[in-house]
């Protein structure tokens, strides 16, 4: 159905620098040249045919330097091409929750509608106490999240593999400085283990996913855990969007051309309304 303002993403496994490496490994097409790439022109489709006002994305930082640029350029024109004069801004959530996330984000802006796009400015937040991740983890988690001697073996056995090849993968042992942030996380939990005193380390719980993303604890996780890792590694971080949102949202309402009765307040109220909804 028709709408004014389309908030999300398209994958970025394909775009990732840890996908492209598993996908050339396999022999497979990277970028936007395979299956997943190409959902992109599926959004570029619904936005040429219903031409909203503005819409904001959300993808994996390195996106503008794979392929030596060439496929930033591609996003970039087909947006152009069907009528959206486009902002980005790599933006780091940690300022907003206790994990290294940069991401870039793009900000469009339909070309007949509003003129001045160069002006929108995205959040620039930076408190004095960032948060730490020692604030959402849980105090009992389930002993179902202790590796067991094997898995512990073999995630030991699996790191010093890759460093010996001179390469960064493999778990990512204390998860950090718990006074501090954590890694990205991803939708493979085993790579993020937290240390535990007099036992083996353990996977992170899906509801230190959640906060880790800042879900409410109120939100209601009803699939797998398999399913939640997957669904918060790929979810964005919560407050970090309502921002922009929020910056979108004013700066369409002050700035668009002959339709100042356009009613956006919905996306902030979607937002708001987060915490009665479920991964399903």
């Amino acid at each position: 159905p028709p709408f004014d303002t389309r908030i999300g993403g398209f994958p970025c496994q394909p775009l990732s620098s840890a996908g492209q490496r598993i996908k050339k490994t396999l022999g497979q097409k990277v970028g936007l040249e395979c299956e997943k790439g190409n959902l992109f022109r599926e959004i570029v489709r619904i936005l040429d045919h219903h031409k909203p006002v503005a819409f904001l994305l959300e993808n994996v930082k390195n996106i503008r330097s794979i392929d030596q640029g060439r496929a930033f350029k591609t996003i970039m024109d087909a947006l152009s091409d069907v009528g959206y004069n486009i902002k980005t801004e790599v933006l780091n959530a940690k300022y907003y929750v206790p994990q290294n996330r940069e991401r870039v984000f793009f900000a469009g802006f339909n070309k007949d509608m509003i003129d001045n796009y160069h002006e929108f400015k995205f959040p620039y937040f930076r408190p004095e106490n960032l948060p730490k991740l020692k604030d959402v983890l849980e105090t009992n988690p389930d002993d179902s999240f202790t590796l067991t001697d094997k898995a512990w073996e073999w995630q030991q056995k699996h790191k010093a593999k890759h460093c010996k090849e001179g390469r960064s993968g493999g778990y990512g042992y204390n998860f950090g400085n718990l006074e501090s942030h954590a890694r990205t996380i991803t939708t493979n939990v085993n790579k993020f283990l937290i240390q535990q005193e007099n036992k083996n380390p353990r996977m992170l719980t899906p509801r230190e996913c959640a906060r880790l993303q800042r879900f409410p604890e109120s939100f209601k996780i009803v699939c797998s855990k398999t399913q939640a890792y997957k669904q918060f590694g790929n979810s964005v971080a919560i407050p970090l969007v309502a921002d922009i949102a929020r910056n979108l949202i004013d700066f369409i309402n002050n700035n668009i051309i002959d339709q100042p009765t356009l009613q956006l307040q919905d996306l902030l109220l979607q937002i708001n309304k987060i915490s009665s909804k479920s991964i399903v």
